[in-house]
């Protein structure tokens, strides 16, 4: 038998009953961007709504940093995690990425850097690098432009002598390299040859197919990689190199919980490890499974949720739906009459 729980969280506050808590509590603990009418704000591993839906767009929550950057109009700031506005949205852009618990920030012709707690340590009042990622903090440094010279800022700020080279960067400690060999175990990677194709290699670089498909994506899931061909078709190739699953589909998402979304005739349907048609395609759009056992689907223009063999959980009836990083659960978003809220929805079967 299968039981739904549904949790409602009315703008900062979420009344949770028993259950909810316990599934909940399971969700990442960083805060996670969603968007409901084309306002973004943030909610935490709880479904609290911690940064209210009022901002244009939004940064990630990286792991090393207590900000995200967030834009209001045409301008960016930051927010901390407990959703106080820490930086008032006054600069033009904001870098991609951290390097060493600082961003890059600019105003106008001139940038800057915000540190981890979204002040703005070394203010906008230096010239980009000729190559601007050299702007980006490393080792402790990064290259700014004086006089049509190249110069080094360190963290603090202070423009280093004339002809100083930075230090190279450490070489990865014995953890780092057990974690980075942690990540390529087992998994197929894509490469692309000098002509622009795409194959699968293993993590020791050995070849698994040529570099026959117009696209790949970069790693597998779940044993299996995504490949594309000239016409526009998607598939899956296995360790071996096998087309497991043949590319005949318009689009297809990486597999999760074994089952990945394919669509065929313009309609969403799921496949499984093997390549077998578990959910025909049915659905104007679909999600990846969560570890919970659902998925979220369109039909009809709202949201649903369904279980590994395509029964509704929850009938469609929500515009906007966000899977949680690390597929612990599946958010399904509503506003009614203006208000902000969310639905957490937890499935389990037994």
């Amino acid at each position: 038998m299968t039981r739904c729980w549904v949790v409602l969280a009315a703008a900062a506050t979420l009344a949770l009953g028993s259950l909810g808590v316990a599934e909940a509590q399971r969700g990442p603990r960083k805060l996670h961007a969603v968007t409901d009418g084309g306002r973004t704000g943030f909610v935490n591993g709880r479904g609290q709504v911690v940064v209210p839906l009022r901002y244009e767009a939004a940064g990630r929550f990286d792991d090393t940093v207590r900000v995200v950057a967030v834009r209001r109009g045409d301008k960016w700031g930051f927010v901390n995690v407990r959703g106080k506005e820490v930086l008032a949205p006054r600069l033009d852009w904001v870098g991609r990425s951290w390097g060493d618990g600082l961003i890059l920030v600019g105003d106008k012709d001139r940038i800057g850097y915000v540190d981890a707690d979204g002040r703005l340590a070394i203010p906008t009042t230096w010239t980009l690098a000729t190559e601007a990622s050299s702007s980006r903090f490393s080792a402790g440094y990064a290259q700014v432009t004086v006089e049509g010279q190249p110069r080094y800022l360190d963290r603090k700020g202070v423009l280093q002598p004339v002809g100083f080279s930075p230090p190279l960067p450490p070489l990865l400690s014995a953890k780092e390299k057990a974690a980075r060999e942690r990540l390529w175990r087992g998994k197929l990677w894509s490469y692309r040859d000098a002509g622009g194709r795409y194959g699968a290699k293993r993590s020791d670089d050995t070849q698994v197919t040529p570099a026959r498909y117009a696209r790949a994506e970069l790693r597998s899931s779940e044993g299996r990689l995504r490949v594309w061909n000239d016409a526009g078709g998607c598939g899956f190739v296995d360790a071996s190199g096998r087309e497991v699953i043949a590319l005949v589909y318009e689009d297809c998402l990486g597999f999760s919980s074994g089952l990945a979304a394919v669509r065929a005739g313009g309609r969403w349907g799921f496949v499984d490890l093997q390549g077998k048609l578990v959910v025909p395609p049915r659905f104007q759009d679909a999600g990846s499974f969560d570890k919970l056992g659902g998925a979220a689907v369109r039909e009809r223009g709202a949201w649903g949720l369904i279980d590994r063999k395509g029964r509704w959980l929850i009938a469609p009836r929500f515009p906007e739906e966000f899977d949680f990083a690390g597929k612990e659960a599946t958010w399904l978003f509503q506003s009614l009459d203006g208000s902000q809220q969310s639905h957490l929805i937890n499935q389990h079967s037994k």
